[in-house]
């Protein structure tokens, strides 16, 4: 049996040189390093010369802040996979994304979380690009073509975006400071909620609170119709409202 390989659209480029040469590391790799530079430095300047905020009033500072991450995605999608592959690049910089990840992401989450102000909400903010352009790269790495690399980045960093809302009855829960917007209704009452959301219609429903709001995720899924809805099932009896306080327990 004879076996076949297949080369992706980037492997069948013709040399650029007559003599069919391989062109060399730097000039295979030009617009990789340079994008790079260019995303390392606005990373940089971003980082260390701007305010750390949690909101944007500015739409050119908004666009600012996007160039290191269109930077980085033009440096992966040109890098040469076959440059990368001589140099075994996948066990190197995936290693490096995660060790960036583990060690310099992990401890500030955990540092600023007890911390009042934008730190917290400002390290999540970056760390979700950073995991987006990792998840691009490995991709990129395997053998992925460069539009789709490109397309990836764009689909993901939009999904990123997608507006959450919390719901609590107390205001002292850790994560309504990150999400977008914050209701206070019992999560066992899914008509006020309703009700607050104010004609939202939300896209998806999750809980991460205990047993006793099962059910309310069970019936905004099935009023909003969202693609994935919670199987119904009554709560415990231990976490069911008494009939002298129906708020009673812990939401």
């Amino acid at each position: 049996m004879r076996a076949e390989t297949v080369s992706t659209p980037d492997e069948q480029r013709p040399a650029d040189s007559g003599q069919g040469e391989k062109p060399s590391f730097l000039r295979a790799n030009a617009v990789t390093l340079i994008a790079g530079t260019v995303a390392v430095a606005l990373a940089g300047i971003i980082w260390f010369g701007l305010p750390h905020e949690r909101e944007i009033d500015s739409l050119w500072l908004f666009l600012l802040k996007l160039t290191p991450f269109a930077a980085a995605g033009v440096a992966i999608g040109w890098l040469d996979l076959r440059w990368a592959r001589r140099l075994r690049l996948q066990l190197v910089l995936i290693p490096a994304a995660f060790l960036a990840f583990f060690c310099l992401f992990v401890p500030r989450i955990f540092f600023y979380r007890s911390i009042v102000g934008a730190e917290h909400y400002y390290t999540i903010l970056t760390l979700v690009p950073f995991i987006i352009l990792a998840l691009v790269l490995a991709y990129r790495l395997g053998g992925g073509s460069r539009p789709t690399t490109f397309r990836l980045c764009a689909a993901l960093l939009i999904l990123q975006r997608l507006r959450t809302i919390a719901v609590d009855q107390r205001r002292d829960r850790p994560a309504g400071a990150e999400a977008d917007a914050f209701v206070q209704v019992s999560t066992r009452d899914h008509r006020a909620i309703t009700v607050a959301l104010d004609g939202v219609v939300p896209t998806a429903v999750v809980s991460g609170g205990s047993d006793a709001s099962l059910m309310s995720w069970h019936e905004l899924s099935v009023l909003h119709r969202t693609p994935v809805r919670y199987p119904a099932r009554p709560p415990p009896p231990w976490t069911r409202p008494s009939s002298t306080n129906s708020c009673a327990g812990r939401d």
